[in-house]
């Protein structure tokens, strides 16, 4: 009986197996070169010329490279807390948070999982399509990007091409369009902004994407501050700017509006 199951499990392997590994390979064989990224900073991304081709982006845009020193310690910390906490120790996938994901949808609940390397995969090569090839080539590409790229060149890169609103492309764009500062001088509050904005660039912040957003951001300026990145003094003054920027929000202004209103009493600006 044993055997027999065994032969089965065999066989049903080489069935499934074969054919699915050479498909795979087939795959990757058409994925795009990820070598070049080493020393080559890319102008666009596939959803930038996605939005140029959907006449949603002028035809001349392009990202507005500044380097991963260049960029604040609060602006980087931020992002990854809330993107990726264990990105520096992983190899591209999270599988913990996989996990989760797939319990949360089991349980209709949606759960993000994908790490800082494989948003970085899609951002650069891939489109929104939700199809079983897309999903085989982002997995490849990400297995490809944490081969041929050390951590923080994949982070350089994510940090460059993440959309951060509409026509808003990395954090170069995203500093001056909100804050009209530069990366490198965005405090814990502006990073963490940025941070909870990050999962849906496009939409408006009202009704369940506000809640999310502020959430968001309550949940990283919480873990900068128990893992040290923010004393005590610093972690208050910023939640104060938090509530005061949501709460205006909530009445319908823009963030950019929202932004622009006189900083909160005892907060700095």
């Amino acid at each position: 009986m044993f055997r027999r199951l065994a032969r089965g499990l065999v066989v049903l392997l080489l069935v499934v197996g074969v054919p699915f590994a050479l498909y795979a390979a087939w795959v990757s064989h058409q994925l795009p070169p990820v070598a070049p990224l080493r020393d080559e900073n890319p102008a666009q991304t596939s959803y930038m010329r996605r939005a140029i081709s959907q006449g949603q982006l002028a035809e001349g845009a392009s990202v507005s490279w500044m380097p991963l020193s260049s960029m604040s310690s609060p602006l980087v910390c931020g992002l990854v807390k809330a993107e990726d906490t264990v990105f520096f120790q992983h190899g591209g996938f999270n599988y913990r948070q996989t996990y989760q994901a797939i319990l949360g949808r089991l349980s209709g609940r949606v759960v993000g999982h994908s790490t800082i390397t494989m948003q970085l995969a899609r951002n650069l090569f891939l489109g929104p399509e939700q199809t079983f090839q897309r999903k085989l080539r982002e997995v490849l590409l990400t297995l490809d990007l944490e081969r041929e790229l050390d951590k923080r060149r994949i982070l350089e890169l994510y940090l460059n091409v993440m959309e951060l609103g509409p026509g808003v492309w990395g954090v170069a764009q995203a500093s001056q369009h909100y804050f009209q500062k530069t990366p490198a001088q965005l405090d814990a509050f502006e990073g963490t902004l940025l941070a909870a904005i990050a999962p849906a660039p496009r939409q408006p912040l009202t009704g369940d994407n506000l809640e999310r957003a502020r959430k968001k951001q309550a949940s990283v300026l919480w873990r900068m501050y128990v893992s040290g990145l923010l004393d005590p003094a610093g972690y208050q003054a910023m939640v104060l700017r938090h509530q005061g920027v949501f709460q205006a929000l909530a009445k319908g202004v823009t963030l950019e509006e929202a932004l622009r209103l006189p900083v909160p009493p005892d907060a700095p600006p």
